[in-house]
């Protein structure tokens, strides 16, 4: 794995950035995007509809939720493969917390 300089703030605007270092949603794999449509879906389908119960707190709606999301992978983005995470790819990663957005309070 090659550990590339991290960037800071907004020192791509005044330093020299490659093409290769751009990345953007185009470039996700089939599988990073069925993971984020499933995410959405989880979401849409079965978390929006408790945002009420979830606001009160409602641990009997909350710990069913937390562990479909755990089953999805949503808490093992970063952890390598080796330790039973999904390793992802940075790409990924953001595309995660793009579609985590639609979780509401469940994943705060």
């Amino acid at each position: 794995m090659t550990v590339l300089p991290q960037q800071r703030g907004a020192s791509f605007l005044i330093d020299q950035v490659e093409p290769e270092d751009i990345v953007c949603p185009e470039d996700m794999g089939d599988d990073e995007r069925l993971l984020m449509r499933s995410i959405k879906e989880f979401a849409e389908q079965e978390v929006q509809p408790m945002f009420d119960e979830i606001d009160r707190r409602n641990i009997d709606v909350i710990r069913p939720l937390f562990k479909k999301a755990a089953d999805l992978g949503l808490f093992m983005a970063e952890v390598p493969e080796a330790l039973g995470g999904l390793e992802l790819s940075l790409l990924a990663i953001a595309g995660m917390s793009e579609s985590r957005s639609y979780l509401g309070g469940l994943s705060s």
